[in-house]
């Protein structure tokens, strides 16, 4: 009966972990079903759609870095550094019409 528990307990913990190693890197399994190269066009309208509601993403977090830097978290050159950052991001995703990298980074392992 030990032998069943314990072989029970051990064949849990091996799933487990597997199931926990996977989604370590955040892939899901319909992540990797998804096609690398595959590159969706957004209509104007749904651009348009989106690109409002990156502004006011992008407005809101710049005001919670102002926060920071007003509080005394971040400095002034810090809080500089993140917004402009940010700005850079936003216009990366303006210029490929606000359709996000669907490409999975390549992680270089030894």
């Amino acid at each position: 009966m030990k032998k069943k528990i314990s072989g029970l307990l051990i064949l849990s913990m091996m799933l487990l972990f597997g199931f926990h190693i996977g989604t370590a890197y955040g892939e899901t399994p319909q992540m990797e079903k998804r096609p690398v190269t595959h590159q969706v066009k957004l209509t104007t309208e749904q651009q348009k759609q989106i690109e409002n509601l990156e502004q006011q993403i992008l407005s809101k977090r710049k005001e919670v870095i102002e926060k920071y830097v007003q509080y005394g978290v971040l400095t002034k050159e810090q809080g500089t550094h993140i917004t402009k950052r940010m700005d850079e991001h936003y216009n990366h995703l303006k210029n490929n019409g606000f359709v996000p990298l669907l490409k999975k980074p390549q992680h270089h392992r030894p």
